[in-house]
């Protein structure tokens, strides 16, 4: 290379660091053409939400987790119908403008059927709002799908990426569910009992419910376990020992988990283990493969998530 060159490269890759910079979690860099191709979790994301976009030719069919040809191509129809530089690269605008207006999995448990027609002991069903410092009612359904409890449920991960002190309690709307200790993502998964976890004062006393497989929505694509290391991993359901903390006040934000009463989570534990035949099993800390039947499932949903015309 001759000197201009050098310097043109050198002003390239300090450009693509800033911008890199500027980039919203769950995305750290920016994504684009490459020999080879760029690879990663940002790329499944980022797929994922381009298959929802009216604007991408269907059936969009990218090669899985690989920012290719047509992961590019899709890029810039969304591009064009969001009226940004149409270039093919996934920079601070287009990953900005895909999560504000393609999160939405538009995934709700109607015609779902019961646990016992879908081969499990159990259901937890819970609707969120997309602001989740408004906290959800949920409801613990029993094998024929009759409501047994109903509880308070808090789905807030954190407000910002990294750290955020414990416990943290807040008004905002909170990380998204792509990122790591954000929101707790939405659809439908595999839900089982394990043994208490050993960090009380985090997770309370009481046996926790681990989500297990995503099976549609977000979730199907978020703790996908074919893979060996899912985007998301280590969900449950607990409750906490909270300083400061009494019922029924809001309870704080978690690491992406549900927080729910400890009232109702240890009256929810015996009424399963007594009387609908479920075990806890040993709880091993999300190792995987998970290595047990998994006896439940959990459906999560925004309320009011639809796809608008205004968005692409």
């Amino acid at each position: 290379w001759d000197r201009d060159e050098m310097i043109r490269v050198v002003f390239l890759c300090l450009a693509l660091t800033a911008t890199a910079a500027q980039m919203p979690p769950p995305f750290t860099r920016q994504l684009y053409l490459t020999n080879p191709p760029m690879t990663g979790n940002d790329v499944i994301i980022l797929q994922n939400l381009l298959a929802r976009s009216p604007a991408v030719s269907k059936p969009f069919t990218p090669i899985f987790a690989t920012y290719d040809a047509t992961t590019a191509t899709a890029v810039k129809a969304f591009e064009a119908a969001v009226n940004i530089s149409v270039d093919g690269i996934t920079g601070p605008e287009v990953a900005n403008h895909a999560l504000a207006k393609l999160s939405c999995d538009h995934w709700s448990p109607s015609g779902l059927g019961t646990p016992q027609e879908m081969g499990y002991k159990y259901a937890v069903h819970i609707p969120v709002y997309r602001n989740r410092s408004n906290q959800a009612e949920g409801k613990l359904l029993a094998p024929n799908g009759t409501v047994i409890h109903t509880f308070t449920a808090r789905l807030h991960g954190h407000d910002r990426y990294g750290p955020n002190g414990w416990p943290h309690y807040s008004n905002t709307q909170g990380l998204n569910e792509f990122t790591s200790d954000g929101n707790t993502p939405t659809g439908l998964a595999e839900l089982d009992l394990n043994t208490p976890e050993s960090d009380h004062k985090a997770f309370g006393p009481y046996d926790i419910h681990r989500i297990v497989r995503g099976l549609d929505g977000n979730l199907k694509f978020m703790i996908n376990i074919t893979s060996n290391s899912p985007i998301r991993n280590g969900i449950l359901m607990h409750t906490g020992e909270w300083p400061g903390w009494h019922a029924p006040e809001v309870m704080p934000n978690s690491d992406g988990c549900i927080h729910i009463h400890p009232k109702d989570l240890k009256y929810m534990d015996n009424l399963l283990t007594t009387q609908y035949g479920v075990v806890a099993h040993k709880n091993l800390g999300g190792v995987l493969p998970y290595p047990y039947k998994t006896q439940g499932m959990i459906a999560i949903w925004e309320v009011g998530c639809k796809l608008n015309p205004q968005d692409q």
